[in-house]
This record gives structure tokens, C-alpha cells and sequence, in this order.
């Protein structure tokens, strides 16, 4: 990849990295600790409007954090997709392994 954009950490947690090569097109709209808002095209093809997110893993920010992503694509007719990791099951079923308990209320913001 030849091209970068970082959103730097704060302290040992947050922060998110997006690279890219140079046929691709890539503008920064926005970013904060746990998403980069992108407008990209690809060998100038039809532009697309990327949210690559990494999730916050603190159940007090949860709510924050989507009410945030949902506000940066208000035009519906744009051709927008979010990509990454939400920190969050939508289901029971989608949860293996041990670790903190399925909670539907952070799955709800989902």
C-alpha cells in the first residue's frame, strides 16, 4: 500500500489505521477515535462513501459512538457501506467462546 491515513491512539486504546494503493482515490470527509469517514473511487470508477470503523469496546460510549456514525450519511441516495469491527453481536447465536455475556441493550444501537 502506498498511501496511509492514521487516527493516532489515545493511550493504548483507540486509534485506527487505512491504507491504500495509489489506484484508488481516497478523501478524508471526517474521523474520530473509532471510525474514518471516506469518499474513495477506484481507477475513477463511480465514488462510493466508505465508514471504515474499529467499535469502542466501553459499554458507556456504545451509544454515542452510533448515534455519531448514523449522522455522517444523512443522504440516503448516496452509495455508502461502514466496514470494520462494531465491537457488538446483533445476535446471541453470533457469540462463541467466554468473555462478557451477550447484552441486548448494546445490541439494540446496532
Amino acid at each position: 500500500m502506498t498511501e496511509s491515513f492514521y487516527v493516532d491512539p489515545n493511550g493504548i486504546a483507540d486509534g485506527l489505521p487505512l491504507w491504500w494503493s495509489n489506484d484508488t482515490n481516497v478523501t478524508i470527509l471526517n474521523h474520530g477515535n473509532h471510525f474514518i469517514d471516506t469518499k474513495l473511487s477506484i481507477k475513477g470508477e463511480v465514488d462510493w462513501f466508505m465508514i471504515f470503523i474499529y467499535g469502542t469496546p466501553y459499554v458507556e460510549d456504545k451509544q454515542a459512538f452510533w448515534e455519531s456514525l448514523s449522522s455522517l450519511r444523512s443522504n440516503k441516495s448516496e452509495k455508502w457501506c461502514i466496514i470494520g469491527d462494531s465491537n457488538v453481536v446483533a445476535r446471541p447465536e453470533e457469540k462463541s467462546g467466554g468473555g462478557v455475556p451477550f447484552d441486548s441493550s448494546q445490541a439494540k444501537w446496532f
